[in-house]
């Protein structure tokens, strides 16, 4: 199904894979729409919500970023939608509940989750900067119903938060195209003398729309990102100021010995006893061993000396 402009409160670009809508900023007179705005009987691609490359880099890059924007914000409303619901499903709430609704049914539900023993928080941090994060902290462990309502709980503001953020990344992608949009038209003769008329005129009925649908995309982004504030801030609220840590489980300390030892046996001490270097073993050579020289015969042993006679003794008469 082709993608059209309608003259309503909205200017809805849908296909067959999408649905882009923008909303109109109150009391703005002029709508588009695809006939009058363009003169023409066929819409051009930026109106249909197509995108539109005409073949010079620096025009090229424009509509790809218009085109990008634009399918984000299509789908901002729903993805708000979406997130809401998730939300209202967990504190047992209506899908269409507004945020005081909500904030007092989730006040209701945490008092449950805190007499079993589950304590839940929904944090928030950078809500009016350029990178808001939201999520759920919890301590505890739910089961049942409890565990589906926290599931719940966490996968809406998760949800929220992500668009949030993408949100925050379009804003200045919009302003940048609103600045970029004005020396393009004037300069598109010169940047495509070598084309045909008609792909002259094609690129500036191209440009024309752009111009006319960016004002629409900046309400639209605005509309969305406040709502999703309001729903983050309406959750936070109502969360306790602190989540307590979960306590880990008690473990029995193990019995100390006594020091002193048992009776009649002397402690064992507790220094270490150095042990006694190895001995070296002796190194062993390769070389032959020299023969040890044989022993020579013992000499025969000389025969004793006979003893000297003895003198005769004097004569004596």
């Amino acid at each position: 199904m082709p993608l059209k402009l309608l003259a309503t409160k909205s200017h809805c670009i849908s296909s067959s894979r999408s649905v882009v809508r923008v909303l109109t900023a109150a009391g703005l007179s002029c709508l588009l729409v695809a006939g009058c705005v363009l003169g023409a009987n066929k819409p051009s691609k930026v109106a249909d919500g197509e995108m539109y490359q005409p073949g010079d880099p620096t025009y090229d890059e424009f509509f790809k970023s218009l085109y990008e924007a634009q399918l984000t914000l299509g789908q901002a409303p729903d993805r708000e939608k979406t997130a809401r619901q998730e939300v209202a499903k967990a504190v047992d709430a209506p899908p269409t509940a507004t945020n005081d609704e909500l904030s007092a049914a989730l006040e209701k539900r945490l008092d449950t989750l805190a007499k079993s023993g589950v304590s839940v928080k929904v944090s928030t941090s950078g809500l009016d900067g350029g990178n808001p994060t939201a999520k759920v902290v919890k301590s505890g462990t739910p089961a049942g119903t409890d565990a589906d309502a926290v599931t719940s709980l966490e996968s809406g503001v998760g949800d929220a938060a992500k668009l949030l953020a993408e949100l925050r990344h379009i804003k200045p992608v919009l302003a940048h195209l609103n600045d970029e949009l004005p020396p393009l038209d004037p300069k598109v003769d010169t940047a495509f003398r070598k084309e045909s008329s008609r792909t002259r005129s094609e690129i500036h009925s191209n440009l024309t729309d752009a111009g006319k649908l960016l004002p629409l995309m900046v309400t639209r982004e605005n509309e969305v990102d406040a709502r999703v504030v309001e729903l983050l801030r309406a959750l936070e609220k109502v969360s306790p100021p602190a989540v307590a840590p979960t306590p880990a489980p008690e473990t029995t300390p193990p019995k100390k010995k006594d020091k002193k030892g048992v009776k009649g046996t002397p402690p064992k001490s507790t220094t270490p006893v150095a042990e006694k270097p190895a001995k070296p073993k002796p190194e062993t050579s390769t070389e032959p061993k020299p023969e040890k020289p044989k022993p020579e015969p013992a000499a025969e042993p000389k025969p004793e000396p006979k003893p000297a006679k003895p003198k005769p003794a004097d004569f004596e008469p």
